[in-house]
Formats: structure tokens, sequence, C-alpha cells
């Protein structure tokens, strides 16, 4: 007979904190990755849109920046 072990790991949503799925493991474990469902999915892609036009602004007031805490004059 196959032991599988107790299923001690469990996975989580990084997002979320939904519990996606448990495995077998030797000592208590959390691993986190990316649900699937569908409103978390799109917070995740609304999030992403939203950070990367913060991105872009920040990247605009930086254009004149040299290096040394002053703007170019």
């Amino acid at each position: 007979m196959r032991d599988h072990g107790i299923e001690m790991g469990a996975i989580y949503c990084k997002h979320c904190m939904t519990l996606i799925d448990t495995q077998p493991t030797k000592k208590v474990t959390n691993y986190y990755s990316e649900c699937k469902e569908e409103s978390c999915v799109r917070t995740r892609s609304e999030s992403s849109l939203s950070s990367q036009g913060q991105w872009q602004a920040s990247a605009k007031s930086a254009v004149g920046y040299n290096g040394t805490g002053g703007s170019r004059a």
C-alpha cells in the first residue's frame, strides 16, 4: 500500500488568498500562485492597467533627471 501522506501543503492565490488546492507534504507549507476565479482575474487586469498608467506618469516626470538630484538646466 502506497502512503500519499497528509495534505499539509496549501496553495493560496497570492492576490485574493483563496485556497486553490492542497498537496501532501511532510510539514505545514504554504504556496502562493494565481487563481482562475473571474473576479480575481478581472481585479488583477484592472490593477495592472492602473499600475501601467502610474509607471508612465512617473517615467514622464523623470525625463529631466541627470542623476545628481536635480534636473537639467
